[in-house]
Formats: C-alpha cells, sequence, structure tokens
C-alpha cells in the first residue's frame, strides 16, 4: 500500500526528471515544448495536491494566474521596447510549474539563476545564453537545501 508520502515523493521525483529534461531541451534547442511544460505544470499539481488543502489549491492557482500574467506582460513589453526576447516565454511555462510548488523557493531560485546567468554571461562576453539550465538546478537545490527536506524525512 502507497502511502501520501510515496506518492508525492514519486511526483517529485517525475518532476524533477521533467525539469532537467526542459532544461536540456533550452540549452540545445534555445526552446521548452508546450507538451513537456504541461506535463511539469500537471506533476507540479500533483505534488500540491499532496500538499495543500483544496481551498489553499485554488487559492495558489489563483496567485499563480495573476503572476503569470504579470510575467507575460512584462515580457511582451520588453519585446515591444527591445525588439528581442528577454525572459522567454518557455522560461515563463517552467516558472509556472515552479510557483506551483513553492512560491518562495521559485523566486529565490530565480534570484539565483540570474545572477548565475549574469556570471556565466559576463564571463563568455555574451549578451545572451538559455536560462533554463540555469533555473532548473538552482530550483532543485534551493527545494532539497529549505523546501522538501523537514516534509520527506
Amino acid at each position: 500500500m502507497l502511502t501520501v508520502t510515496a506518492l508525492r515523493l514519486g511526483a517529485i521525483t517525475v518532476y524533477m526528471c521533467l525539469s532537467v529534461a526542459a532544461a536540456v531541451l533550452d540549452a540545445r534547442t534555445n526552446r521548452c515544448p508546450n507538451g513537456l511544460a504541461f506535463a511539469m505544470a500537471l506533476s507540479a499539481a500533483v505534488i500540491l495536491g499532496f500538499t495543500i488543502s483544496e481551498r489553499a489549491f485554488l487559492h495558489r492557482l489563483a496567485v499563480v494566474a495573476l503572476l503569470v500574467l504579470l510575467l507575460v506582460a512584462i515580457e511582451l513589453f520588453w519585446r515591444r521596447a527591445k525588439g528581442s526576447a528577454g525572459f522567454g516565454m518557455g522560461d515563463i511555462k517552467t516558472f509556472i510549474s515552479m510557483l506551483l510548488i513553492d512560491p518562495l523557493c521559485a523566486f529565490a531560485s530565480l534570484g539565483v539563476a540570474c545572477f548565475l546567468f549574469c556570471v556565466y554571461c559576463g564571463a563568455r562576453l555574451r549578451s545572451h545564453a538559455p536560462f533554463l539550465p540555469f533555473l532548473v538546478p538552482s530550483f532543485a537545490a534551493i527545494l532539497i537545501m529549505f523546501g522538501f527536506c523537514p516534509p520527506i524525512l
């Protein structure tokens, strides 16, 4: 008989495998396919379903929807003003699933990833590079350090 903790751990494993696949695809092709982003969001919703109540789940969905609308609006404004992509739509799709799992860890990992991205681009003298290879490992590290360890153990 599977316990809720075992099912949650399985969903976390599936999510991490999908997010690593998204980071590898982004590094190779500079995109995150919609099907992969949907699978990541679905596995994040399963993780969230095992973690919080139904009412809190709906509140989290509403907050994530507002944050995503804000991020998409900022990205569209950036593209209109600068004429080039900034934080790409694949990055936003992946960040949605991270926000579903744990918003605080998602924003902390975004800050760490931005710092690592700036260091990388500064060292390589590049103006742009794929962002998910920086975001996914920082999210995993922050979740392991601060997010999932106490409930799993």
